[in-house]
């Protein structure tokens, strides 16, 4: 990749990332990174899902939102059209500098050079899909052996910027935190009541194939049973977040933790408030996805359980002793999810169904993770 050494620092930046709520936090590392180097102004085109995680982003401008879901009807198709129009338009009156495109494909980069005219264009040249790209780093084997979060400040570090503080970001608002103090008046949970988060599911991203990447319920139950039995004075409740598509896991869920207080949260808030209620958990438990990254940005303890997936590129960032990435210890075929493709004929799954809530809490209590959380819950800091 050729090298640029920017005059100063360019004073106007497009990013761009299409995907889903946890891959759109590694990108947070960047924006902090652009920030203290002096760029002043840093906006996002963004996939449908993602707008609300950078609302009260201190160093965002300006976010542009593109949905890739099909119109149904004529009109609907004409509005869209219409929608796009203007906002390519508001994005080449904007006279941005430098485009950094995460999005492994070719679209982005095209409009960029041909559409927005933007001279600098930086991103990854996945399958030979860089082609419109100015700058640009081989990405053959997709994210391999290190977090992707490092894959992206290496981009900026590629185009001479200097990367700053490498960890994830999430802001809250108060008018969250307001709406999680709502949602826990409305359901009885007392405001200084310590519950446990736990996330079953996984999230949008793997559609029909989300099975793939989800522990057994009966597993978390296990584990979460358990973990009263050895250490009760943890948490007093269980809140399950997830969304829409999730609710009746949740569902399932309630109804094997039958002896504890259990609220099923999953599609029925937004999430921001989601995340104004993780902030103030004991710990969150989830699978593999979205909820693991916002954990991680919101400074809070997580155990993460990882299948198919490769925990050194997809897990909790940056490592540390209270965000725990959990896998079978000894199957050959994990992680299969490569080159950004998982392997949606895998009917065993077995490095989940044979990953054992035994197992699992062994790797918590020798990690001494409950350990620390009950130090601090004494000291007062959890």
């Amino acid at each position: 990749m050729n090298n640029i050494k920017p005059r100063k620092i360019w004073n106007r930046v497009l990013i761009v990332h299409p995907f889903g709520i946890g891959d759109v936090l590694f990108i947070t590392p960047v924006i902090r990174s652009l920030k203290e180097q002096g760029v002043q102004k840093i906006d996002l085109l963004l996939g449908s899902r993602t707008r609300e995680i950078f609302k009260y982003h201190p160093d965002v401008n300006e976010m542009f939102e593109w949905s890739k879901d099909r119109p149904k009807t004529i009109k609907a198709r004409l509005e869209r059209w219409a929608s796009l129009l203007k906002m390519f338009f508001c994005i080449w009156r904007n006279r941005y500098e430098a485009m950094l495109d995460f999005s492994l494909s070719r679209e982005y980069a095209f409009l960029g050079k041909f559409v927005f005219g933007i001279p600098v264009r930086a991103g990854f040249d996945f399958k030979q899909r860089g082609i419109f790209l100015s700058h640009k780093i081989s990405l053959s084997e997709g994210f391999n052996g290190k977090p992707v979060a490092e894959y992206y400040l290496e981009l900026l570090e590629s185009l001479g910027i200097k990367k700053e503080k490498s960890r994830l970001e999430f802001f809250l608002g108060q008018e969250d935190l307001e709406e999680k103090n709502k949602i826990f008046k409305q359901n009885g949970i007392a405001e200084d009541e310590s519950y446990l988060v736990v996330a079953p599911g996984g999230g949008e991203s793997w559609g029909k194939d989300a099975h793939l990447k989800r522990w057994p319920l009966e597993h978390f139950a296990a584990l979460i049973c358990q973990m009263s039995r050895e250490y009760g004075s943890l948490f007093q409740s269980v809140v399950i977040l997830g969304s829409k598509s999730e609710n009746e896991l949740g569902k399932e869920l309630k109804g094997l933790l039958s002896g504890f207080r259990v609220f099923n949260f999953c599609g029925q808030i937004p999430i921001r408030a989601s995340a104004a209620i993780m902030k103030h958990a004991k710990l969150v438990l989830a699978n593999d996805g979205g909820i693991v990254h916002l954990a991680s940005a919101l400074k809070v303890p997580v155990v993460a359980i990882y299948g198919p997936v490769d925990h050194n590129v997809y897990g909790p960032y940056p490592k540390n002793p209270l965000s725990l990435a959990i896998y079978h210890p000894s199957l050959s075929c994990r992680p299969c999810y490569r080159k950004m493709r998982y392997q949606s004929g895998c009917c065993s799954v077995e490095c989940l169904k044979s990953l054992s809530p035994e197992y699992v809490f062994s790797v918590i209590k020798s990690e001494k993770l409950i350990g620390q959380l009950l130090g601090d819950r004494k000291a007062g800091k959890v």
